[in-house]
């Protein structure tokens, strides 16, 4: 599918484009990226990746659920950023404080989880259900591909 496919069935789908305020088409221009700031607080990125798209976790698993939204902003363009920086940790700071629910052992912010599991992954590789491998290892041969050594027990 193409980009402007995809945008295409984007533009025809109501629930998608009632969280739509202006629908602007640029003129192309090379492509700049950066990453975030290493000391800003990576539990934010899926609140503003999620949250600010209008649809996420809190919606029903149906048909696609990807998220995107794309916004740059230049912290130091407005209050700086170490102004960014301390109110974004306070907000961390005020969730991580609050009362969990009776049946939650404590308030996290989204994204949270799924960075600790990256980050135990890394360390620890990747646990798989016992019925992946056997399935994957017709192919491996097929293809070519050395199978990697398991790195422990589990």
């Amino acid at each position: 599918m193409s980009v402007e496919t995809a945008l295409q069935a984007l533009r025809l789908e109501p629930r998608f484009m009632r969280n739509i305020a202006r629908w602007e088409i640029t003129p192309a221009r090379p492509a700049r990226y950066a990453s975030f700031p290493s000391d800003l607080n990576p539990r934010l990125i899926e609140a503003l990746t999620a949250g600010l798209t209008g649809f996420g976790r809190a919606d029903p698993p149906e048909g696609w659920g990807a998220t995107v939204f794309v916004q740059v902003l230049d912290p130091q363009a407005f209050g700086g950023r170490d102004a960014f920086l301390r109110q974004t940790q306070w907000l961390a700071d005020a969730c991580h404080a609050a009362t969990p629910r009776p049946d939650a052992g404590r308030v996290r912010l989204p994204g949270e989880r799924g960075l600790a599991l990256m980050r135990m992954q890394s360390a620890d590789g990747v646990l798989l259900h016992a019925s992946i491998l056997p399935a994957l290892l017709p192919w491996a041969q097929k293809l070519g591909v050395p199978v990697p050594a398991a790195l422990g027990n589990a």
